[in-house]
């Protein structure tokens, strides 16, 4: 009950408490109200006012918090070493500027800075300077550029110095450059002193002088930003200055240090705080200098004497900010700055998937992955003298199982994969092996440990020969032997014998051979090897081949076991009880690195190539053949001739089966594939730089950057088998090649990853952001751009993840811009005439065309659509050779935008892998699959469980599914059909219903082998909603969404089309409405006005507000006003 108080003002200046407000979900808020009535949206958390037609937003002025000290350290990116053409040792680049005002010390060794003040809600500018990039020309080191941080700018460090190059001016620089080892040369002065440019003073100091002894011409070090860079000697370089150990990410971590040196005959100098790069020297096996590390603003290496000697590159410099986190909860960045990340993904060996090889090159050639195995590691045999003994001797018992998981690729001789005698004196008498026949069949042998065998010659293994993971249960019951491949529940191999307990097996069980001899040891890999006690079902044999990381190393699964061989790095029994003996078996594809050097890398160390001897051998079985990812860095030397990341030749016929390269000299790279290169211009830039290779079978592509630049057609797959493979160089029949230059992170894959996934590869990354105590430390490592601090969460903006565009058809190209975004999912329908709705989106092939209203196969011609690409703010489309399309000339469109993830990642948290696309934020996510057999799973990307699912096989002209949220796995509507609700009594349509990782697939969608688009949504508040309603079959009824609807889509669980309604085409009050299972042109007629809270029906027709039918639909706000 309300009480009206007469009075124009209540005081309530002697209260303490605050003014209580009307309050309840969206549910309760009442459609009309008296102007100026206000109430707080409990659903929403915002205050409402009534303004006499809708409730609006309160607008309310914020109180201006006071700013907040933030401690800052910003370097600038440090000078490059210089390099010398006369036989002398080139002066070290000087270390970036250095300001801080986190500690008592900044650069200079002057005292710390004050800190700076950060109001909310204000941008400010951070740049992160580079680093000079190294050079073979005879000339001064390139300087670094300038970090900045608000008003805060701190000078790129000078390069090292060549006396006959010019004055010493130009190797000025926060930190100055170190002398030229030939004559008498100073240093350039770092700030204060001559400084280069206009920067302040505090931030480094002086470069070391040359020396002057005709013995050994040592450069100077650069200075650091603590001392001064050490003098050149006849015996070394001059080291590098010292940087400064700062703590403001809570890790004691050195920045600003110096390179050395370099020195003509003698030693190269020490890089400063050992992140300074070394001088070179040909003493210590490279001319060129080391480059500074990366993100610490330190200097490049001087070049040595003049053969090769490039002077290394600086580091490029870095921004830290360290301020109270419940100060400053939030912020947002724009530009090209790194997003900072609490993760570590160098670290991260399955990053971006689970690797088949992980070479981090940081002081030698060991695979750091977990590739090796089926699941982790997995023993890698070597076809001549690898195997394992174990401990466990079969009993005297007539039922039993095996299990294992294999991959070979070689044919055409007997391999023996388990055994369960081990020596050449013990051939007659075995219980049971497992073996491939030199004919490529299974064969195994059963015995009652005297004369009792069973052999098995009609199970064909060649088509499990390929190079790939697969599965072998072998099922012993007494009266039959069976043997099962990958899962199926049919056996390959099924045979009746009488199989008595007999006696107990006279010998251990041996893996990967049998006996001792030479040709009958198993070449290529094995993993999760389990024995069982008794006899496995079918759905056993299912569940091992579907196990997971989750049950690796459980013993007892799927059912009691007596051992388990997990082969993750060593060949014990995870019950600890029949632990086994490895000879020459691998659990990584460790390489052998001969003549390589490892400095400052991308990440930590990287391996050096000397041009003419190094070479860094990786083993025999990581023969890669289809389906397959190569990922690296390369930092390519100017002029050089070649850097070969990668090389499988066979060096017996002299095949180069694939090698992959750059030649700066040719300012191209190239990929040879089967003896064919494939060339793609590309200009030299220095640094480092990313590339990667995927090849699914018929497509090779090429990657620079994480952008695709090349795309080449396999007509055939390459037999790679013995061949010879290398990082480094390629090695042939009678000549080997070598490259120079430096290569970091390789990482191969045993599948052709998503572009996404590549996107990933190309933005690794150290962990960027640190908590300490109550503080928070982000660290800018790249870029340029603002960061702007809040104290609330940063707003969603519906318009930034969907919207609708209207556009007129010209049949020419043409950008359709207004969307506001870069769409993946861009829904085309003419609103004038009676054509298709055509649909596209980025997981599938850009001009791959589906259509809602149809069960038509996915249509990737040009001849109606020609859909060019997504844009940053909309799309392009061009020219076609017919009409009935998406751009005829003068009709006019209607297009829906919806905002995805991207280019598509791996997923597999389902039993199948999937591609998808996921906008986690907005609910949203495109999820391609090739189906499976009977009903499976993939996962959808989202955190939340999808409400509502539209599934199109791509392949064949079957109907649209579509699931929504209240629905069995049995239940269905049809996109491309007015049909009702449609329900089986048995069996199952979907599989299973979406959970917050997966969404369900059937053969009733797919037959194996098939590809499956799915389009996977779940409400968002304030955004988006997936709901029902109930017909009322008045006027009037009103949906509440909590939002303004820019687009609705309604249907009927009965016998009525799909309606879909925007703001974009209004005829009056009302949305004109197009029908997503109907080519016609748009119609009138049924009245669905958009309110400020949801949409009301203005009318009894059937097809939305039938009396007590029900409704599903689906909504997209509006951006509020």
């Amino acid at each position: 009950m309300s009480t009206k108080v007469s009075t124009d003002l209540i005081d309530l200046s002697s209260n303490t408490g605050g003014l209580v407000w009307a309050k309840g979900p969206t549910t309760d808020q009442p459609a009309s109200a008296t102007a100026g009535e206000m109430r707080v949206d409990t659903t929403t958390n915002t205050t409402l006012v009534y303004n006499g037609t809708q409730w609006k937003t309160l607008k309310e002025t914020a109180f201006v918090a006071p700013p907040v000290p933030t401690h800052f350290l910003v370097v600038a990116g440090g000078g490059a070493g210089g390099r010398s053409d006369n036989n002398t040792g080139s002066g070290a680049g000087g270390a970036g500027g250095l300001r801080t005002s986190y500690g008592s010390t900044s650069g200079g060794n002057s005292s710390a800075e004050s800190n700076i003040e950060i109001s909310l809600n204000t941008p400010y500018n951070i740049t992160v300077g580079n680093g000079g990039a190294g050079t073979t020309t005879a000339t001064n080191g390139n300087q670094g550029t300038s970090s900045t941080f608000s008003t805060i700018t701190s000078i790129g460090g000078g390069g090292g110095f060549i006396q006959r190059s010019g004055s010493a001016s130009t190797v000025n620089g926060g930190s100055g450059g170190g002398g030229e080892g030939f004559t008498t040369s100073a240093g350039g002065s770092g700030n204060p002193g001559n400084g280069f440019g206009t920067g302040t003073a505090d931030q480094g100091k002086d470069g070391g002088v040359g020396s002057t002894s005709a013995s050994a011409y040592g450069g100077g070090g650069g200075g650091g930003a603590i001392t001064v860079g050490g003098g050149g000697s006849s015996t070394s370089g001059g080291s590098g200055g010292t940087g400064l150990e700062s703590s403001i990410t809570g890790t004691a971590t050195f920045f600003a240090g110096g390179g050395g040196g370099g020195s003509s005959t003698a030693t190269g100098g020490t890089g400063g705080s050992g992140i300074g790069g070394n001088g070179g020297s040909s003493v210590t096996g490279s001319d060129a200098g080391d480059n500074g590390v990366l993100n610490t603003g330190s200097g490049g290496g001087g070049g040595g004497n003049m053969v090769g000697g490039a002077g290394g590159s600086g580091g490029s410099g870095v921004v830290i900010l360290r301020y109270p986190t419940a100060d400053l909860p939030y912020f947002t960045t724009t530009g090209t700055l790194n997003t900072p990340s609490a993760t570590d993904t160098v670290a991260d060996v399955a990053y971006p998937v689970t690797n088949l090889a992980y070479y981090k090159l940081d002081s030698n050639a060991n695979d750091s992955g977990l590739g090796s195995g089926y699941i982790g590691q997995g023993g890698i045999f070597n076809g001549s003298s690898s195997f394992i003994n174990t401990t466990y001797t079969i009993p005297a018992i007539s039922t039993y199982s095996l299990s294992l998981w294999f991959k070979t690729s070689i044919t055409g001789i007997r391999q023996y994969l388990f055994a369960d005698f081990n020596s050449s004196a013990n051939t007659s008498s075995p219980r049971l092996t497992l073996a491939i026949a030199a004919n490529n069949n299974f064969q195994f042998y059963l015995g009652n440990g005297s004369s009792n065998w069973t052999d098995s010659s009609s199970a064909s293994a060649l088509s499990y020969l390929d190079g790939n993971w697969h599965n072998l249960v072998l099922v012993i019951n007494g009266t039959s032997v069976k043997l099962y491949a990958d899962g199926n529940t049919t056996p390959i191999a099924d045979l009746t014998s009488t199989v008595s307990a007999g006696t107990a097996g006279t010998s251990p069980v041996s893996i990967g051979r049998i006996g001792d001899y030479p040709l009958l040891y198993f070449n290529g890999s094995i993993d999760q090897v389990r024995i069982f006690p008794t006899s496995l079902s079918s759905s056993n044999v299912s569940l091992l081949y579907a196990e997971t990381s989750a049950t690796s190393s459980t013993l007892n699964y799927p059912v009691t076991a007596t051992a388990l061989y997990e082969l993750s790095g060593n060949a014990n029994d995870t019950g600890n009880t029949y632990n086994g003996t490895a000879t020459n078996v691998l659990y990584a594809y460790n390489g052998t690195a001969t003549d390589v050097t490892y400095g400052n890398g991308r990440f930590n160390e990287a391996a050096n190539f000397n041009g003419s001897t190094s070479v860094i051998d990786l083993p025999d079985p990581l023969n890669i053949t289809t389906d397959f990812t190569l990922s690296g860095w390369v930092s390519a030397i100017s002029g050089a001739a070649i850097t070969y990341l990668y090389s499988s030749t066979d060096t017996n016929n002299d095949i180069i089966y694939f090698n992959f390269a750059v030649q700066p000299s040719q300012n191209r790279f190239f990929v040879v594939y089967d003896g064919v290169a494939y060339y793609t211009n590309l200009t030299y830039e220095s640094g480092w730089h990313h590339y990667a290779i995927t090849f699914n079978g018929t497509s090779l592509k090429v990657y620079r950057n994480g952008s695709l630049l090349a795309t080449h057609s396999i007509s055939t797959v390459a037999s790679i088998s013995g061949s010879k493979q290398t990082i480094g160089a390629r090695v042939r029949q009678n000549y080997n090649d070598f490259g120079t230059g430096s290569i970091d992170q390789v990482r191969i894959f045993s599948s052709a990853l998503a572009a996404g996934d590549v996107e990933d590869l190309y933005n690794e990354h150290f962990q960027t952001k640190f908590t300490d105590g109550s503080d928070t430390a982000l660290k800018f490592t790249g870029g340029t751009g603002d960061i702007t601090f809040a104290d609330t969460a940063p707003v969603f903006t519906p318009g930034d993840n969907f919207n609708t565009v209207l556009y007129t058809g010209n049949n020419g190209t043409q950008s359709i811009t207004g969307v506001g975004f870069q769409p993946d999912f861009t829904w085309i329908k003419v609103r004038d005439f009676t054509y298709n709705h055509r649909l596209f989106d980025s997981v599938r092939s850009l001009n791959g065309r589906l259509e809602s209203n149809t069960t038509a196969a996915e249509v990737t011609n040009t001849t109606n659509d020609n859909f060019v690409s997504f844009d940053s703010n909309g799309f392009t489309l061009g020219a076609t050779s017919s009409t009935n399309g998406s751009n005829d000339n003068n009709k006019s469109y209607v297009a829906w935008n919806w905002k995805a993830g991207g280019a598509a990642r791996n997923n597999t948290d389902g039993s199948i892998a999937s591609l998808v696309s996921a906008n986690v934020d907005a609910g949203f996510s495109i999820v391609s699959q090739v189906a499976s057999s009977g009903s499976w799973t993939v996962g959808h990307g989202l955190d939340v469980a999808p409400e509502i699912v539209f599934y199109k096989n791509l392949d064949l002209a079957n109907a649209w599914g579509v699931w929504v949220t209240g629905f069995t796995d049995r239940d269905t509507l049809y996109l491309n059909a007015a049909n009702a609700k449609t329900s089986v009594g048995s069996g199952t349509l979907y599989g299973s219903v979406p959970t917050s990782t997966t969404i369900g697939t059937s053969s009733w969608l797919a037959n194996s082998g098939n590809s499956v688009i799915s389009y996977c949504f779940h409400s968002v508040a304030g955004y988006s909603k997936i709901g029902s309603y109930t017909g009322t079959g008045a006027s009037g009824n009103t949906i509440v969404t909590g939002f303004e609807p820019a687009f609705v889509m309604i249907k009927s669980t009965g016998v009525e089309s799909w309606y879909m309604m925007d703001n974009k085409r209004l005829n009056g009050v009302y949305s004109d409405q197009l029908y997503a299972n109907l080519s016609n042109a748009e119609g009138t007629g049924q009245h669905v006005d958009f309110t400020s809270n949801g949409f009301q029906l203005d009318t009894t027709d059937g097809g939305v507000n039938n009396g007590s039918a029900s409704y599903i639909y689906m909504a997209f706000a509006t951006n509020p006003t």
